[in-house]
């Protein structure tokens, strides 16, 4: 096998595990490939986002800052940024996400970080501890429970219970209801000892973006009879 083809198997497998959410598989092999081809962004882009997963935020951020050595795209600055705020570089964070907007005005998730890490900023009597209010759940240390455990299936009679959660969740949350996140999902997660990441990504690849769309989730029409 020559080393090329070599890299593109390792590579395939792993952006196969990190889709599988089996996160410690992806971060080593995705390593191997980094130690077999150093120049390449996209192994340092993936491996990064596996390192995240992780929690391992500051091999993230270094990732993330080798792939812009090689490439300026709007991923990698927005994902440094999103790994810098897990640090509380709240600077760096900033100029990441400003070189976002720069590139892409309308990015949806960089504004929406900018934002509220603009007003974190602005606060007065900001205390050492305190965080951006999108990132509350980010620092909860119960999260350290579930790094690299498998993915969180949540079978439709559990998503019931999610959805009578999230209901009145939402509901005591009025007037500004939905934050178009997954904070309750996260938060009704971590209160039944679920990763709340696992769910979140479990819901996100079934379609649903945030708690109001977990909440009206379409029920599935019954399969047709065949003939």
């Amino acid at each position: 096998m020559c080393p090329t083809s070599r890299v593109e198997k390792l590579f395939d497998e792993a952006l196969m595990a990190l889709r599988k959410m089996r996160y410690n598989l992806a971060f080593d092999l995705f390593t191997e490939v980094m130690e077999l081809e150093p120049e390449i962004p996209e192994v340092h882009y993936n491996r990064g986002l596996a390192a995240g997963h992780l929690l391992k935020w500051e091999e993230a951020a270094q990732n993330f800052s080798m792939a812009l050595r090689m490439t300026s795209d709007t991923d990698s600055f927005l994902q440094r940024a999103i790994a810098r705020l897990h640090l509380r570089d709240w600077d760096g964070a900033l100029r990441d996400l400003d070189a976002v907007l720069a590139q892409e005005r309308e990015n949806e998730l960089g504004n929406y970080h900018r934002r509220d890490l603009v007003l974190f900023l602005e606060r007065t009597g900001r205390k050492p501890e305190d965080v951006p209010f999108h990132c509350w759940g980010w620092f909860d240390p119960r999260l350290k429970d579930f790094v690299g455990v498998d993915p969180e299936i949540v079978p439709k009679a559990e998503r019931a219970e999610l959805r009578a959660y999230l209901i009145e969740a939402l509901k005591d949350a009025a007037p500004a209801g939905c934050d178009h996140s997954f904070r309750f999902t996260e938060e009704w997660a971590l209160e039944n000892r679920r990763d709340p990441r696992g769910v979140s990504r479990f819901l996100f690849e079934r379609g649903m973006r945030c708690d109001c769309q977990v909440v009206a989730e379409p029920e599935r029409a019954p399969s047709s009879p065949a003939g």
